[in-house]
Parts: C-alpha cells; sequence; structure tokens
C-alpha cells in the first residue's frame, strides 16, 4: 500500500517539513462515477481542498463474456487524463487509485488497465468487495460524531452494494453484493420507460441477492442507518427537495417518489426537483434496489452522510502503518485457521529476509513492502497441505487469490498468491506474464530467496547450524557456505543442484561456493 505518516509529514514537494503537512490524493474509479479528492494531511488535521466526480457509466460498456467495450474504455481513459492534471502536484507515493466491482469483474482486465495507470500516471489498485466495506467504513466513521455506537452503513454503487455493521469504530460484518443501479438500469429500465412492472422486477432482483444474508444481518443490534454514495445521496435530495421527507429516507418517502417516477414515465423526462441531469438515467434502478434493501433488512429509516470510499482511502493513507498491521492480523488469521506451523514459517521468514537484506542493494529491492512479501509467504506457504500434498503449492495460490484478505488489495493479493506457488517446483512464469515485466522481475527475485530459505529449512530443525553468505549481480546468485557444511547436509546440497536448473529456466544463475 501507499505512504505512511512519516513519509506524508516529510516530503518537501511545495510544503515545508516545518509546517509538517502534505498533499495526498484519492481516485475511486467505480462502476458509475469516478471520484477525486485531494486533500492536505496537516499534523492530526485532514482537510479536503479538492473533488471531481465524473460519470463514467464503465459497467454499462461490459458485454455477456464481461468484455469492457471501446466506447466505456475511451470514456475512462479521458477522465483518467483530466484527473491525472488535477493530482499533478500530489507526490506520487501519496495517491492511491482503486477500482471496485466493474474493474473486478472485466474480462480484459490485462490490456485495459495498463491504459488506464498511463493515463491516469498512477497504479490502479483493484479491491476487492469485502477491502471495498472495509474502507468504506473508515471513511464514513470519521464523519459521524456523536452517531450511535452500532451501525449500519450500506454503499449502493453502480455495481455492486457493500454492507458493514460495526460498533464504534470497528467494523464487525462485511459483506458485498451484486446489486448496483447501473446494472440493474441495464436489466429493468435500458430503454428508459419507468414502469410499475420494472420497478418491482429491480426491487426483487434486490431482495433475491440478499436472501443468503438477511436473517442474521436482521438480527444485528445497530442503532442507526447510513447510506453513503450516489444512489442514497440523490434519493435524499429528492425527498427534502419535493417536500416528502426532510431528507430522511423512509419506505414511505420512496415510494412517494416512485409514484413521480411514474408519472413522468421515461428517465429522459424525469425531471424532479434535486436530480442532477447525469443520475437521471440510474436513479429509478437505484431508488427500487434501496426500497429492496429496506424491505430485506427491515429498515425503519436511513440518514445519508457525503464520505464514502475515497475519504477512506485517503484516512488508510495516513495510517499506512495500522493497515500494515491490519494485513498482518489477515494472515495470522489465515494460518490459524489452516493450522498452520507457526514456528517453521516465521524461521523461513528469518532466513528469507536475512537473504534479502544482504541483496537489496544490487538487486533493487529497498522498498519497504519488500520485506512485508517474505514475511507473508513464508507464514502462508504451506497452506496447500491443508487440501493435499501433491501440487500444494498450487493449492496454496488458490486458496489467496480466492480468500477474503482485509487489507489487501487485488494485486497485492495476486502477489502474494504468486509468491506461495513459486516456493517449490518450478516458477510460475505464467502468473507473472499478467504482470509488467519490471514487477514480474521483482517478484522472481522475492521468490528465489524464498525458496532458498525453504531449502535451508526442510529438515525443520529448530535452528539453523550456519550462516549463509549471498550475493547478487544482476540475474546471477552466488551462495557461501561455510566449509563442509553442504557435505553434512547432502539434501539441501542436492536440492540446490535441482534449484539451480529451474532457476535456469527463468533466466537465472545459481552459483554454490
Amino acid at each position: 500500500m501507499s505512504s505512511s505518516k512519516s513519509k506524508l509529514a516529510n516530503s518537501d514537494n511545495g510544503v515545508t517539513d516545518g509546517d509538517q503537512s502534505q498533499l495526498l490524493a484519492a481516485v475511486d474509479l467505480g462502476s458509475n462515477s469516478f471520484h477525486t479528492v485531494v486533500a492536505r494531511y496537516h499534523g492530526n488535521r485532514l482537510d479536503i481542498i479538492d473533488r471531481h466526480k465524473e460519470t463514467v457509466r464503465l459497467a454499462a460498456g461490459i458485454d455477456d463474456d464481461y468484455y469492457l467495450s471501446e466506447p466505456a474504455q475511451n470514456r475512462a481513459l479521458d477522465c483518467l487524463e483530466r484527473i491525472q492534471q488535477l493530482m499533478s502536484q500530489v507526490p506520487p507515493e501519496n495517491i492511491r487509485a482503486v477500482g471496485t466491482n466493474t474493474l473486478r469483474r472485466i474480462s480484459n482486465s490485462q490490456t485495459f488497465l495498463p491504459k488506464a495507470e498511463a493515463a491516469l500516471g498512477s497504479s490502479i489498485d483493484i479491491i476487492s468487495g469485502h477491502e471495498e466495506a472495509r474502507l468504506i467504513w473508515l471513511g464514513v466513521t470519521q464523519s459521524l460524531g456523536d452517531a450511535p455506537a452500532k451501525r449500519l452503513i450500506l454503499d449502493i454503487g453502480g455495481g455492486s452494494t457493500e454492507f458493514i455493521y460495526g460498533e464504534n469504530q470497528t467494523p464487525r460484518q462485511l459483506a458485498s453484493l451484486q446489486i448496483g443501479c447501473v446494472r440493474l438500469t441495464e436489466k429493468y429500465f435500458a430503454n428508459g420507460d419507468l414502469t410499475r412492472k420494472a420497478f418491482k422486477a429491480a426491487k426483487q432482483d434486490a431482495m433475491h441477492e440478499l436472501a443468503p444474508i438477511k436473517r442474521r444481518w436482521r438480527k444485528f443490534p445497530w442503532e442507526i442507518a447510513i447510506g453513503t454514495s450516489g444512489s442514497a445521496q440523490a434519493s435524499s435530495v429528492v425527498l427534502r427537495d419535493n417536500g416528502i421527507t426532510d431528507g430522511t429516507i423512509t419506505y414511505t418517502g420512496m415510494r412517494a417518489v416512485r409514484s413521480l417516477c411514474l408519472k413522468c414515465g421515461n428517465s429522459e423526462q424525469l425531471h424532479l426537483a434535486g436530480l442532477s441531469s447525469d443520475r437521471q438515467r440510474v436513479f429509478a434502478a437505484g431508488l427500487a434496489a434501496m426500497m429492496g434493501i429496506f424491505k430485506a433488512l427491515k429498515i425503519d429509516s436511513l440518514r445519508t452522510t457525503e464520505t464514502a470510499l475515497r475519504e477512506g482511502v485517503l484516512y488508510d493513507l495516513i495510517g499506512d502503518r495500522q493497515g500494515r498491521e491490519l494485513r498482518h492480523e489477515s494472515v495470522r488469521a489465515l494460518a490459524r485457521h489452516y493450522h498452520l506451523d507457526r514456528k517453521h514459517g516465521r524461521r523461513i521468514s528469518r532466513t528469507a529476509r536475512e537473504l534479502l537484506r544482504q541483496v537489496a542493494t544490487p538487486w533493487k529491492l529497498e522498498a519497504e513492502i519488500y520485506p512485508a512479501y517474505l514475511h507473508w509467504a513464508a507464514r502462508l506457504h504451506e497452506i496447500g497441505l491443508g487440501i493435499g500434498f501433491r501440487g500444494y503449492h498450487r493449492h496454496g495460490a488458490y486458496i489467496i487469490d480466492h480468500s477474503n484478505l482485509p487489507g489487501f488489495s487485488r494485486q497485492e493479493q495476486y502477489i502474494l498468491a504468486t509468491l506461495i506457488q513459486a516456493h517449490r517446483k518450478r516458477l510460475p512464469l505464467e502468473r507473472l506474464q499478467s504482470m509488467k515485466e519490471k514487477k514480474a522481475l521483482v517478484i522472481i527475485k522475492l521468490a528465489i530467496l524464498l525458496r532458498i530459505a525453504v531449502y535451508l529449512h526442510r529438515d525443520r530443525a529448530p535452528k539453523r547450524d550456519t550462516k549463509v553468505e549471498i550475493t547478487a549481480k544482476r540475474n546471477t546468485v552466488t551462495l557461501k557456505f561455510q566449509r563442509g557444511w553442504l557435505a553434512r547436509h547432502p539434501l539441501t546440497r542436492a536440492d540446490l543442484a535441482q534449484e539451480a536448473e529451474r532457476l535456469a529456466e527463468a533466466g537465472f544463475t545459481l552459483k554454490i561456493e
């Protein structure tokens, strides 16, 4: 993830160290709209200094094969170029862009994402639904002040809806469901006609998605329900400006708004007080979805807030150390769940990170995140044994790819899974093909260090009775052992000889002294 507080305070990009302030930017690439927030961090205060929103309707550009169309790509790329200008004075390490439901689903992400990152001038993290929910909770809870401690937060986006229940500052339950205003628009209101039948079908669709979780979520003792993002905010403003409620969302109020929509007949004629023109096309679907959610979860009323995912990203940028600890806890929880040998994992972690320390400079592996990746991979490298020994490195990668790991972006999770698959047998070069060449080379180097550490601890002895010196120059790795040590450890010697052959397939040379 991005930089910690110390980095935020010390950069001099137009801001003096003595002022202890810094510019940050968060970009939320949603299914309906792209949002950008630029803020100044000063001491313990975060002040928003600019916002930018554009309706892109990314989800409307997906076909049945989840292929993102060229027009949708072009709309997105044009928008990202404008966002890049907005963030031109923000230090690159203080920018985080996150992609949500639509970017999680598209089949041509490998070709679109590099173009998007080039247009934005920054990397883009594709985050899981649960990670999106966590960041939404973080952003919303910072703005609630004296609101009741037990809260239900829902965020109806273009492609999905995130549900979070929590107490005080802690989220207790997270869920992400395929309920989105763009998706429901394309399914039930594609021609723009606003009919009672379409409203009913969209509402039932939302209730159907909620069916697996509704009983459990009804039991959560929330004291207040809060809605965020476009659909909730638009409904609140329409309710207020049409004199139906004070802006509080109720089921009775939404029925009254639905009646107004039915009188208009078509989204192009939907000129309601308080409804912006860029919201007209998806408003009915968002309203129907919210009505279904109210029914399914038995919500009495909903208040709204303007803070959402992008503010959560900003607070996560500031508190990156907390984010790092969250990822550590996710790894620890997974290790406990699969009953992994914690002591063995820690031994391999220490050795791998010591090897990294020795080659960090010549191999240009000095970023703070690299020791963490080695630690996480070492702790979880045997997770696939829960499925079976044969091919357990591949099983392990599958588990990581499909697990919920709070704090990890999709890309970070993919890197971790790749390292776990790469800890034995042949290097998974096919997994690396989707990465940029520079990043793939970094992962190969980290994998080599992890593999060597695993070989050195294959006997699972509590202590390793030798120190290994490692040097690296370009694609050549040299290991130097104490005299006679390899003769006393013939299995390690055989493993390393075989390792030299496998690394040669990836273009690396392993020398043993």
